[in-house]
């Protein structure tokens, strides 16, 4: 399904098909921004930002770079299997040169900053690689399986999603992000799903309605 069937510009709304795991939905742009608010509450955005400067301020240093993308895998994604598997294998040097490529290159087009990162063992696929790019640019949204899996799109719509959740932004004339869009569609989606098991998202369901 396209993406541009999803975001209904016409009546500033997005209209979520029936996925794996929730059921068909509308939600407006306006309401977005609740759903927004709550994605920053409760998933940690500020540690990975603070390592990045951290990393910025030490000239690029290897053992920063790792800690950005600790930060990014850990705190952000959640990935203790991603990074328990992946990270013991990673020569801090070489992970760091990758990293700093994607970061100089952060305002090309998420293609070829993930054209760097995809270097990385764990960032090779789509959802850890865009979680990644969200903190170097707020244009490059996640995509990652469970945003596919309930928004009926398949890696291949990547840059379509993007352009959606950009014009959505614009559509919400304040100083929302297309990361913003994407993230609160994330947290919707979460707070939709009948059988979530995180309290972090069961204590919202009274706002789906």
């Amino acid at each position: 399904m396209s993406t541009l069937a999803i975001f209904d510009f016409d009546n500033d709304r997005i209209v979520k098909p029936k996925g794996k795991r929730t059921p068909a939905k509308t939600i407006s742009f306006c309401r977005l921004r609740r759903f927004i608010h709550i994605f920053q509450t409760e998933i940690d955005v500020v540690t990975p930002v603070k390592k990045i400067q951290v990393w910025e301020k030490s000239g690029f240093k290897p053992e920063d770079g790792i800690k950005v993308l600790e930060a990014i895998i850990l705190k952000f994604g959640e990935g203790q299997r991603v990074w328990g598997k992946h990270s013991k294998t990673w020569i801090p040097e070489d992970v760091n040169n990758r990293l700093r490529k994607a970061y100089i290159e952060r305002m090309c087009s998420a293609e070829i900053v993930r054209s760097h990162l995809r270097g990385i063992r764990g960032l090779g696929g789509l959802s850890y690689s865009t979680k990644v790019l969200r903190f170097l640019n707020p244009e490059h949204v996640v995509l990652d399986s469970i945003l596919r899996e309930e928004l009926c799109l398949a890696e291949t719509d990547y840059a379509e999603f993007a352009n959606a959740c950009s014009r959505a932004a614009e559509c919400l004339n304040t100083n929302i992000t297309p990361v913003d869009v994407e993230s609160g569609l994330f947290a919707w989606i979460q707070i939709l799903n009948p059988n979530q098991r995180k309290e972090r998202w069961k204590r919202y369901r009274n706002e789906i309605c």
